[in-house]
């Protein structure tokens, strides 16, 4: 009876030292702190407009696992704070009456000190994504609208850039391609004209929508702007212009660059980054001054050699600046000018295949591709002194091309083959054509040479392609209502 009674004490010792343990003794407090800025565009209406502290955003922290939820408004400095926020996965959501929703997700750690940095939030209901979140070799794709009116300016403008006929379908994508084994689980965008932004490693896709059709793009050295080329009707007459996105900053519209009565064809960057050319149709270069987002020169250039009238049709510059490469397209022949970048004089003309639509320079700058789409080749050009090599049979109407950081393959979109021919720099000879979408166009490659992106103009896909085997790995779902067209990858 004794051994029953000093066992019960013992026992009950045991428990009344595990219950004190777990709520009587005082707790260590390793909860995080959170707190955060929330800003944005003081005027929607003004191009470059600062942002400015959002007051009275609403400002939920809830745990991934929906047990934990934490509450607060911003106040006049567009502030917020949570303390002693335990430890774990949480997603933020920012939202206020006439703004789009702010998502995004963080860690918090053990007695963190976490501080979110100029969160923006965008008016006119878009979902904005997290700032600097943006990885290097993420790859922006242009979508813009499908004319409703295939007789309309806008169809007349995009056949114009493209150079073909019957390249648009009006009535949307083909039905047989609205489901994509490639990539069954990817929402489609309902937007008309956005960006499509596909991260590297393993392909991850989201959205961007603007408001206008962007058609070619180009990053600036940092990676930090993205140039995008568009036009619109006024009345009878076409504008065009240059729309500039903050990249850091959601993406945010921060300006554009007037181009006049034309249609952009392409883009460059001076190796400084301080100037952008633009070629535009029916023949010039506009010359802007990227530090204050103005046009400061104007080249004009209408015929080629002989006096034939001609389209500017594509730009590029030399590694040191000084040359300023065009390329002059008519339907039956085509040439490349060489012009002083400071004296903007013309110092030297090459001869190139029918209807050039596209020029890449090599990394060294020894040589010169061009895409001829009438006659089917791509020219290669020797830029001292410039001059024809040869010329190189690829797959139906070449559009655009991308060069790998190596210098040892060039791959070409053929629009007309719906494939992508790959070349040999070293022997100029083609190496493989892939098959890709529909009437491919845009093309880019990542900074380490391992993917090709390419933008299958009638199927509305992407097209990734591992450039080692130089095989597609994947190909995104159709998108609705819009086709693209210009890639650009982050640098």
């Amino acid at each position: 009876m004794k051994l029953n009674i000093g066992l019960f004490v013992f026992i009950l010792f045991v428990v009344i030292i595990l219950l004190c343990s777990s709520s009587s003794f005082p707790q260590v407090n390793m909860g995080a702190s959170l707190f955060g800025y929330v800003i944005g565009p003081s005027n929607v209406n003004e191009p470059g407009s600062q942002y400015a502290p959002i007051e009275g955003a609403a400002v939920s922290v809830k745990s991934s696992e929906g047990n934990k939820n934490f509450n607060a408004v911003t106040d006049y400095t567009g502030g917020f704070q949570f303390a002693d926020v335990p430890a774990g996965n949480y997603v933020i959501t920012i939202t206020k009456p006439g703004y789009g929703v702010h998502v995004e997700q963080i860690r918090l750690k053990p007695a963190e000190i976490k501080y979110l940095r100029n969160i923006t939030i965008l008016p006119g209901g878009d979902i904005t994504v997290p700032t600097g979140v943006i990885e290097p070799d993420t790859a922006y794709i242009s979508f813009f609208a499908i004319p409703k009116d295939s007789n309309s300016s806008s169809s007349r403008i995009l056949t114009t850039l493209l150079f073909a006929e019957d390249i648009l379908n009006p009535y949307g994508n083909p039905q047989e391609e609205n489901t994509n084994p490639y990539d069954p689980g990817t929402p489609v965008c309902a937007y008309d004209n956005f960006f499509m932004t596909v991260s590297p490693g393993e392909p991850k896709i989201n959205y961007v929508k603007t408001d206008a059709a962007p058609l070619w793009l180009q990053f600036n050295i940092a990676g930090t702007k993205l140039y995008a080329s568009s036009v619109t009707e006024q009345g009878d007459n076409t504008q065009g212009y240059v729309l500039i996105f903050d990249v850091l900053n959601n993406n945010m519209p921060i300006g554009y660059i007037p181009v006049g009565s034309a249609i952009p064809s392409d883009m460059c960057l001076s190796p400084d980054g301080n100037f952008l050319f633009v070629s535009y149709s029916p023949g010039g270069v506009l010359i802007a001054d990227t530090r204050s987002n103005t046009p400061v020169n104007n080249i004009e250039i209408f015929s080629l050699g002989d006096g034939t009238p001609a389209s500017a049709s594509s730009v590029e510059i030399s590694k040191d600046g000084i040359k300023l490469y065009v390329a002059l397209a008519t339907s039956n022949g085509g040439e490349v000018v060489a012009i002083d970048s400071y004296t903007r004089q013309p110092t030297a003309r090459a001869m190139a295949g029918a209807l050039p639509t596209d020029m890449v320079l090599s990394p060294d700058g020894g040589r010169l591709y061009v895409a001829d789409r009438n006659s089917a080749d791509i020219s290669v050009l020797s830029t001292n002194p410039l001059s024809l090599i040869k010329r190189v049979p690829v797959g139906v109407s070449p559009s655009k091309m991308a060069i790998t950081p190596d210098g040892k393959k060039l791959y070409v979109s053929c629009t007309g083959s719906d494939e992508v021919t790959v070349l040999s720099t070293v022997s100029d000879s083609v190496i493989k054509n892939i098959p890709v979408g529909k009437s491919p166009a845009g093309i880019a490659i990542t900074s380490d040479g391992a993917r090709c992106y390419t933008a299958n103009l009638r199927s509305g896909t992407v097209t990734i392609i591992d450039t080692k085997a130089d095989f597609p790995i994947k190909t995104t779902r159709p998108q609705p209502h819009s086709r693209p067209l210009g890639i650009a990858v982050k640098p």
